[in-house]
């Protein structure tokens, strides 16, 4: 059986991007909520450091998440995405362990 994988990811963002990165990743959000293999896609804005974000993603298998980065609208918003980030605060990628049955 083929398990879940799990990306967390987060970020802080040029304080004068902050509204078009929000606009930017919303559209990626939604549209990624359609994808086939994408279970949940969340972003997350820290209450305390406006500027930072982080991502919970979860894909159904490592080939649903390989597909996800592939999508055309993921290849066209990362030159944008990288223009408005500040830092990268690291990306971790997780396989779920299979619940005992």
């Amino acid at each position: 059986m083929a398990k879940n994988i799990i990306v967390r990811a987060s970020l802080s963002v040029k304080e004068e991007f902050v509204d078009e990165f929000i606009r930017t990743l919303t559209a990626v959000a939604e549209a990624s909520r359609q994808e086939d293999g994408c279970l949940e896609y969340d972003f997350l804005r820290d209450a305390n450091r406006p500027n930072t974000f982080m991502f919970f993603e979860l894909y159904k298998d490592f080939d649903a998440y390989q597909t996800h980065r592939q999508m055309p609208y993921m290849l066209q918003m990362r030159p944008k995405r990288d223009a408005m980030v500040e830092k990268y605060l690291g990306v971790r990628v997780f396989e779920a362990q299979e619940k005992d049955a």
